[in-house]
């Protein structure tokens, strides 16, 4: 009704008087027919009602029926005031509502629903009277009903006790006689209840002290066997409790004894100290004859490219596991211990890699180490458990330092434990099932970034950059996720120029894309999104100066991510003081030069050119050097040296040799060139072109004897005139010392008597 009030207000004014009108047609025949129901009802109310009233009359008494019926009908009315009180209510908050231009209809309605309430008022007062005759009449007959009730239940409740009193009299004289009776007969049974009684209580003492005989006999038998078998009880507990303790410490590989396998080298000053590993099994499972373990240090790249990782480096030798007798399958794992060099990085950390059966490395992190156990003070170990395998490859490595935990699909948020400012949002449902997340954060070192923007032309116009953060999931994201990066302001110099900022990212096998973000507050806060249906994701912020084109941004990625991973570092090439045909190359880090350039004096390489200049180059990069001009390195090879943040590997003793002694007369030593050649790298990371670069490098000339002919005078007799210039010719041809002896002893030429003055280099005279 309500509804269609309102939707006739909106149309035209012609429609909507002609609907107001059916609408309280509509409305005035439904208030008669509920007028015709509620007679009704009130008709039916007093048919029921008299004819109670003529069930009384007639003596039939009221039913509870009745009385339910009645109690029925007064609810009902009570109901269907309260529902008319309502619905009255209502209309009139209708009505108020209605503007000028119902007031007419209003005035009619509320006349008649005055009429209507004064019909039902007066039903309703006919009513009230009729209920209130119809209680008073109930109430008097329940009062007479109740009376007669009263005075019969006293006239049967007299007769009763007088009926009573002529049986008690009766009783009493019969209970006398019964009572003299009893009393002799009582007499007589109790005396022989008596003895009775005494011959049953000595029987039953004795009965008694045997049942208490036999019970302590049975309570001493039940107490000894429960005490037996509790002992038993706890005995089994307890050797049961010895037994999984026994085998809880047989299982525990920090009960193991290790089997030490050492290196056929003898070198022990080294991080590994001649070990080459140790293996540690459960008892019964692995003997020393079982394994064959060989160190390996040839980390090439071309050989185990697959293995490392762009923020990964190599902390170990590749530790090779042979089983001698086939596939080594244990209940328990066992577990190989690794000797590692010490990290001195603090945002690194040790891991384990593992090859089985030439199989794909996999990553885990070590294992529990009982140094107790162990022995070999001073190293250090990295443990990881295999159980199944044929060979196994095994080496430590450390990387950056990530936060590990697992998220399901009620999201999570995670702030950076490296970087407060940095907070991951997951949102929910963003993974079907629970899986491991790591986050990564490396921070840019300042060196790196100002070697970055001096050297490589995409990087001139950046400012500053970010931590590079890196995210990885087991499975890929279903949802976008969030990264909100919070800016120190108090880090920020004021002074400099403000540029702009972009958010990149990549993910694994694509290309550095811009991301979407948002700037929020002053201090420049923002979040960046990472798109979906993604397992890795790598980001970082730049700020470059506002003129810089997007692109140049992209190439600066590029540059910036890979010197985030990268050292700086310079080749030293130093020659033996005693000898400088020994040369020594070294690739150290650039705050290593000056302690390894002082080593090498220590052990006699004093001589050889300045250091290179400084470069960069991950760990695990290969640098081939070859020398030219008129020096050669003895071999004639190249010289291929692999550079290791942490293991001492870019490190080579060379023989040089010179090509040509002719060659380079007018100089006092001979010159040449170590050139040198950083390989690039195959891992999932573009940069640079290969960094070329040379070195200067000098030999001294031998110093010789002076080479001055020595001068020959011979008077010969004018005949020998021939034989005298054959023989200077000769000698002159072969300045020796002693070839004019064999030219006598070859021509015969002993009975010619000559003076022969040889003046040497020393001005000595020789007469013969």
């Amino acid at each position: 009704m309500e509804h269609e009030k309102d939707s006739a207000l909106n149309e035209p004014s012609t429609s909507k008087l002609g609907r107001n009108i059916d609408a309280k047609k509509l409305e005035f025949a439904l208030r008669l027919q509920k007028i015709e129901e509620m007679k009704q009802k009130i008709q039916e109310s007093v048919v029921i009602t008299q004819k109670i009233i003529t069930d009384i009359d007639n003596g039939i008494g009221v039913t509870v029926e009745n009385v339910e019926n009645l109690k029925g009908i007064i609810n009902g009315w009570m109901i269907a005031e309260k529902d008319k009180n309502k619905e009255d209510h209502s209309k009139r908050t209708d009505n108020r509502q209605k503007g000028e231009n119902g007031k007419k209809q209003r005035s009619e309605e509320d006349e008649r629903r005055r009429r209507i309430n004064e019909e039902l008022k007066e039903k309703e007062e006919e009513m009230r009277r009729l209920r209130e005759n119809n209680e008073r009449k109930l109430k008097d007959e329940k009062e007479r009903r109740l009376q007669e009730e009263t005075e019969r239940r006293m006239r049967e409740e007299e007769e009763r006790n007088n009926k009573l009193e002529e049986e008690r009299i009766q009783r009493s004289k019969e209970e006398q006689l019964r009572t003299e009776e009893d009393r002799k007969r009582k007499e007589e049974e109790e005396e022989e209840k008596r003895l009775k009684e005494d011959e049953e209580r000595r029987h039953r003492e004795a009965e008694g002290k045997r049942r208490m005989q036999d019970e302590e006999d049975r309570k001493h038998q039940a107490m000894e066997k429960q005490k037996r078998d509790e002992e038993e009880r706890l005995m089994k507990l307890e050797e049961e409790r010895k037994r999984i303790e026994e085998e809880k410490l047989k299982r525990d590989p920090a009960n193991w004894k290790p089997i030490t396998y050492k290196r056929y080298e003898e070198e022990t000053n080294s991080f590994h100290g001649g070990v080459c590993c140790q293996v540690a099994a459960m008892d019964g499972t692995l003997d020393e004859e079982d394994l064959e373990c060989l160190a390996s240090d040839e980390w090439r790249e071309e050989k185990h490219g697959s293995m490392l990782s762009v923020d990964e480096k190599i902390a170990s030798s590749i530790i090779n596991i042979d089983a001698k007798t086939g596939e080594k399958i244990f209940p328990v794992p066992m577990r190989v211990y690794v000797p590692h060099c010490s990290i001195s990085d603090s945002s690194d950390e040790i891991v384990v890699k593992m090859s089985i059966d030439g199989g794909e490395w996999t990553e885990q992190r070590p294992a529990s180490v009982p140094q107790a156990h162990l022995g070999h003070v001073g190293l250090n170990y990295a443990g990881i458990d295999v159980s199944k395998f044929k060979t196994v490859k095994v080496v430590a490595v450390a990387k950056t330092r990530s936060q590990e935990f697992f998220v399901d699909n009620g999201g999570t948020s995670q702030i950076s434990t490296v970087d407060k400012n940095i907070k991951l949002f997951i949102p929910r449902d963003t993974f079907s099932k629970s899986c491991k997340l790591k986050l990564q954060v490396r921070q840019m070192r300042d060196h790196s970034l100002m070697f970055a923007t001096r050297y490589y032309k995409h990087c001139h116009n950046v400012l500053s950059t970010s931590s590079v953060m890196k995210i990885a999931s087991e499975n890929a994201t279903n949802k976008n996720i969030e990264l909100d990066l919070a800016r120190n302001t108090r880090k920020e110099k004021k002074t400099r120029e403000k540029g702009k900022y972009l958010h990149l990212y990549k993910c694994r096998g694509d290309s550095w894309k811009i991301a979407d973000s948002e700037f929020k507050g002053k201090n420049m806060d923002v979040s960046v999104t990472l798109p979906s249906r993604k397992e890795t994701y790598v980001v970082m912020e730049i700020e470059g100066r506002p003129t810089i084109p997007t692109d140049e941004f992209l190439n600066a990625a590029d540059e910036l991510y890979f010197h985030s991973n990268a050292s700086i570092v310079r080749i030293i090439a130093k020659q033996r003081a005693d000898n400088p045909h020994i040369m020594m190359i070294q690739c150290v880090g650039r705050d290593l030069v000056e302690s390894r350039v002082s080593e090498m004096k220590i052990l006699g390489y004093t001589h050889g050119p300045d250091t290179s200049k400084e470069f960069s180059l991950l760990d695990g990069q290969c640098i081939t050097l070859e020398c030219s001009g008129n020096i050669k390195i003895a071999t004639g090879a190249k010289v291929n040296l692999i550079f290791h943040s942490y293991v001492e590997t870019a490190k080579q003793e060379v023989h040089l040799q010179v090509v040509d002694e002719y060659k380079q007369k007018e100089l006092d030593v001979y010159l040449g060139n170590l050139h040198f050649q950083v390989m690039r790298d195959t891992r999932d990371v573009a940069f640079h072109n290969s960094h070329n670069g040379s070195i200067p490098l000098t030999l001294p000339k031998v110093a010789r004897e002076n080479t001055r002919k020595a001068r020959i005078q011979i008077r010969f007799p004018h005949y020998l005139t021939a034989l005298a210039k054959f023989l200077a010719i000769r000698l002159t041809m072969q300045p020796k010392e002693d070839d004019w002896l064999q030219i006598i002893y070859r021509y015969h030429l002993f009975n010619i008597s000559f003076p022969v003055f040889i003046y040497k280099q020393n001005n000595e005279m020789r007469n013969d």
